[in-house]
């Protein structure tokens, strides 16, 4: 992840600011992953949707908690556009790989 200031500073934050902004960012990452979700495949498709959230996809850029932190930490300081643009360009590439994985198995 490119944000590596943000990376640090989750880890000078409390475990329970840490929960708090891991619980913003769970939000505004469930929000943008289901609009780019439908947009992209014009229907809801909860699989996709669980796998790309989930604290497994998440584990490969770090602990699910922090990348979560970050995004919240993001939107806390900067707004609902500012974290998006972080979750497009850091988390949206490797979303895309694994939805194509997952289509090419059905």
């Amino acid at each position: 992840m490119s944000e590596n200031r943000l990376v640090a500073q989750t880890y000078t934050l409390s475990e329970e600011a840490l929960r708090l902004n891991a619980w913003l960012g769970d939000a505004v990452l469930g929000l943008f992953m289901r609009k780019k979700i439908a947009l992209d495949q014009k229907k809801i498709n909860t699989p996709v949707f669980i796998e790309v959230t989930s604290n497994q996809f998440l584990s490969s850029m770090g602990s699910p908690t922090r990348v979560e932190a970050q995004i919240g930490m993001i939107y806390s300081n900067q707004g609902i556009e500012a974290a998006e643009s972080f979750i497009e360009t850091e988390i949206w590439p490797r979303a895309e790989k694994r939805i194509a994985k997952i289509s090419s198995k059905s």
